[in-house]
C-alpha cells in the first residue's frame, strides 16, 4: 500500500522501493548493533528481540535495494515476516508497560494507605 501510494508521490516505484529498503536496512542495522531499544526488560530478551527484528529489517531493506524484479513474492513474504515480528514486539512491549504502570498504580495507593494510617495511628 505505501508503495502504492509513494510511487505515485515521488514518480519512480524503484526509487521509493530504494529509499524504503535502505531505511529498512539502517533500523535493522541500529537494532542489531544495540542503539535501537525496543524493550526496556532484562538484557538477552532485549537482544534476541532486536537481533531477530533487525535480522527481518536488514533483509527487507537488502531485497527492497538490490532485488531483481523476479523475486517479487519474496518480498512480500520478507515484509511480512517483518510486519509479524514488529507487530507482536509492539504489542509486548504495550503489555509489558501496562502492567509496570499497574504495579507502580498499586505501590503508589499502597504508600499513600500506609502514610494515612500513620497519620490517624
Amino acid at each position: 500500500g505505501l508503495t502504492a501510494m509513494g510511487s505515485r508521490l515521488i514518480g519512480s516505484r524503484e526509487l521509493l522501493d530504494a529509499l524504503l529498503g535502505t531505511v529498512a536496512l539502517l533500523t535493522g542495522i541500529l537494532h542489531v548493533a544495540g542503539l535501537l531499544h525496543v524493550r526496556q526488560r532484562g538484557l538477552g530478551e532485549e537482544k534476541r528481540t532486536a537481533v531477530l527484528l533487525g535480522g527481518f529489517e536488514i533483509g527487507l531493506g537488502l531485497v527492497l535495494v538490490l532485488r531483481p524484479y523476479e523475486q517479487r513474492p519474496f518480498v512480500h513474504w520478507v515484509a511480512a515476516g517483518w510486519a509479524f515480528v514488529g507487530g507482536v514486539t509492539i504489542f509486548l512491549d504495550a503489555m509489558a508497560l501496562r502492567r509496570k504502570m499497574l504495579a507502580q498504580q498499586e505501590a503508589t495507593q499502597e504508600h499513600l494507605a500506609s502514610q494515612e494510617d500513620q497519620r490517624q495511628g
